[in-house]
């Protein structure tokens, strides 16, 4: 009977059982390699989305250059809230030299002394002369932003409305003769059927400042309709020496980075900066000011009712 022949190698197995216990333990690395770098992708992911909510706010270069207008000098300011009572002497030596000062309330009320009110037998007229302040300021090396708010556009008696609109414009002489620096009115609401009024109204004003410089504020639907190539911003612009953009309403969350301010200041950069405008906080809010001149403002002021 013929025998088989056995081959040398016929009885090894194929593979070791070492190399078969192997196979899992490097699939298992692998995966965990895989694993751990799909973890770090997701943190840095997470992170990264963390980090973008508490990046700084972003310069949006919104200096500018003090100008002239109609012969005067308009000056950027860093003007706060200066209550009355206050000494510019105080405000001074925290380097605070430009002083936001109230002078005529929404009804009228006058935180400080003028003869023009004294003239009208007015019950609202201050004690403290704001001619004493302005003297007070210089001599400790600030400037009086002064504001008021106007009121003759409310009245309906046209007989009341004339005696109101020239009793404000009286008024804003005497400021700018008192020694006011700079001078904004506030509380002027344009639209298509009054602009007229009050281009003539403003230029009425700026005139009555003399030497003063003397602004508007106006809100952001005045300005958006620039968009639109409605020019009634422009055309209050052209009767004074400066605008203000009212952002009064805004609160303090607003400007937390990447907010509503940011938000705001980008979109109306152009005219911001064109125009050039001043920009209006309250004082309620006026912790908005430090996101505001992160953000690249130069010309701000703190401003309540």
């Amino acid at each position: 009977m013929a025998r088989h022949r056995i081959k040398k190698y016929s009885r090894r197995r194929s593979s070791s059982p070492y190399k078969r216990r192997g196979v899992p333990i490097i699939v298992s690395v692998i995966a965990f390699v895989l694993l751990s770098f799909l973890v770090s992708v997701f943190v840095g992911i997470m992170l990264g989305r963390k980090a973008e909510k508490i990046v700084p706010n972003q310069p949006l270069d919104l200096g500018r250059a003090d100008y002239e207008s109609n012969g005067k000098t308009v000056s950027a300011v860093e003007s706060y809230y200066f209550p009355l009572g206050a000494s510019p002497y105080d405000y001074v030596n925290q380097d605070i030299n430009d002083l936001s000062v109230l002078v005529s309330h929404k009804d009228g009320t006058l935180d400080y002394y003028f003869e023009i009110a004294e003239r009208f037998n007015s019950s609202n007229n201050g004690s403290r002369s704001f001619a004493t302040l302005c003297t007070d300021a210089k001599d400790a090396g600030a400037r009086v932003c002064a504001y008021i708010y106007i009121r003759w556009l409310e009245c309906e008696d046209k007989y009341e409305r004339e005696l109101l609109r020239a009793y404000e414009i009286a008024l804003v002489n005497e400021i700018a003769r008192s020694g006011a620096d700079d001078i904004l009115l506030l509380g002027i609401s344009v639209n298509e059927n009054n602009i007229s009024e009050i281009e003539k109204f403003v230029a009425e004003a700026a005139e009555a400042s003399e030497s003063t410089p003397l602004g508007v504020a106006v809100n952001l639907e005045t300005v958006a309709l620039l968009k639109e190539e409605n020019y009634l911003a422009a055309r209050v612009r052209s009767a004074c020496d400066y605008l203000a953009l009212d952002l009064t309403h805004l609160t303090v969350a607003d400007g937390a980075g990447g907010g509503k301010l940011e938000s705001i200041l980008a979109e109306y950069r152009y005219y911001i900066k064109s125009y050039p405008m001043r920009i209006l906080f309250s004082r309620e809010e006026s912790k908005l000011y430090i996101p505001a001149l992160e953000l690249g403002v130069e010309d701000l002021q703190i401003v309540t009712e």
